[in-house]
């Protein structure tokens, strides 16, 4: 229960911050969500992405980052 509470909220949140703030300047703090996924992976469940979506992921944000 608390933890769907959370989820809402942070959802709540994300709108809020993005009818403030330029989507460019957001995008980078969405991307490292990545970062804090496969760290929470690992350290929970052992569990690492494989090589190729590790390519894959690092090929979007540096494209991403190239537009900005």
């Amino acid at each position: 229960m608390v933890v769907g509470q959370l989820c809402a909220g942070q959802q709540v949140i994300s709108v809020m911050v993005f009818t403030y703030a330029e989507a460019a300047v957001l995008s980078t703090l969405k991307y490292s969500t990545k970062l804090f996924a496969i760290l929470y992976g690992y350290g929970l469940w052992g569990d690492l992405p494989e090589l190729l979506a590790l390519v894959g992921a690092v090929c979007i944000i540096l494209n991403s980052m190239a537009i900005i």
